[in-house]
């Protein structure tokens, strides 16, 4: 989020805007337009499960619709050491930074824009 415009010098590259989405069935949260998730350019459902991302301002996490989730984690479980057996992935052999090598990147849809994000800005690492 952003107040009172934006300092150039505090950001490298590019920086995109979206209208927050009023209506009433979505109550206070700001929200966008979700329009799905892909990775490595496969989409992971023809059709997103809900119209609108929440984007919350106080948790650096993001969450996917549950039904993009399993497709991504069934993707994810076939990376070499990497155990999604629960309801999260994770690795008893290899590091972030190892399995990152393997990984490919997620892509996000709000409203128009593509966010990509790499390997190593979706796996819990120590850094």
């Amino acid at each position: 989020m952003t107040l009172g415009g934006k300092d150039k010098s505090a950001y490298i590259g590019d920086l995109y805007d979206h209208s927050a989405i009023t209506k009433k069935n979505l109550g206070t949260w700001w929200s966008v337009y979700y329009n799905g998730a892909s990775y490595n350019n496969q989409t992971l459902l023809d059709k997103p499960p809900v119209d609108y991302a929440i984007i919350d301002t106080g948790t650096s996490f993001m969450y996917l619709p549950e039904t993009e989730y399993y497709p991504f984690k069934d993707l994810l479980e076939s990376i070499e050491g990497m155990d999604c057996s629960q309801s999260y992935c994770f690795s008893n052999t290899k590091t972030c930074e190892v399995l990152a090598q393997s990984a490919k990147s997620l892509s996000i849809v709000l409203d128009d824009t593509t966010y990509t994000i790499p390997p190593v800005g979706y796996l819990l690492t120590p850094d």
